[in-house]
């Protein structure tokens, strides 16, 4: 592929740390060779390598987002690595979207302040927990069922999860996997007294 000439040999560096580069390189899926876990300048290539894939595929005007969640336990070549991609003026048609509890990591708030520093810009946005009436938006939607029959549940939900998205749907899967949330004959049941406990 045109990705793999370009690349050369920083393309099996590049699929032995991310192994499901592969499907993208069109490369055999590899293992972690012992070379690289050895090799003291393989976290220098491998940086060289990624902003090299980046700049690669966003070459021919393609538009590329990188989401990067759970940020606040970044180890500091990453945060290295994720400077130089956002501070790369070759990156013009890349969004990067950075997930983070607030607060909680020094060197991610010295790392904002640089990049403002830099003139490059920042959007904030604060990500509020969902009150009843999203919740019920959520399950009006997802459980295609009336709103009035999902107020109890929603108000359930709401006291189980405190709002958190991620919180909701993992209860919903788990309430599925438990069985007290079911499809059957085209609607969804649930047993309000079961979910509340």
């Amino acid at each position: 592929t045109y990705l793999n000439e370009e690349l050369g040999q920083d393309a099996q560096l590049l699929c032995e740390v991310l192994p499901s580069l592969h499907f993208l390189l069109a490369r055999e899926r590899p293992g972690m060779s012992e070379d690289i876990l050895n090799d003291s300048s393989a976290g220098q290539r491998f940086q060289t390598s990624l902003l090299k894939l980046v700049r690669l595929i966003i070459a021919h005007k393609h538009n590329l987002l990188i989401f990067l969640d759970d940020l606040q336990w970044i180890d500091p070549s990453s945060l290295e690595l994720l400077q130089k991609l956002i501070t790369d003026v070759e990156l013009r048609h890349c969004l990067i979207l950075l997930g983070t509890h607030p607060g909680r990591n020094e060197a991610i708030k010295q790392f904002y302040a640089s990049i403002r520093q830099q003139s490059f810009q920042i959007l904030r946005m604060r990500l509020r927990p969902w009150n009843q009436h999203q919740i019920l938006d959520f399950l009006e939607i997802t459980l295609q069922s009336p709103r009035n029959e999902l107020e109890h549940l929603a108000r359930s939900l709401l006291d189980k999860c405190g709002g958190n998205p991620l919180h909701l749907s993992n209860l919903m899967r788990s309430l599925f996997d438990d069985g007290l949330l079911e499809y059957s004959d085209n609607r969804w049941h649930w047993d309000l007294s079961q979910i509340q406990d």
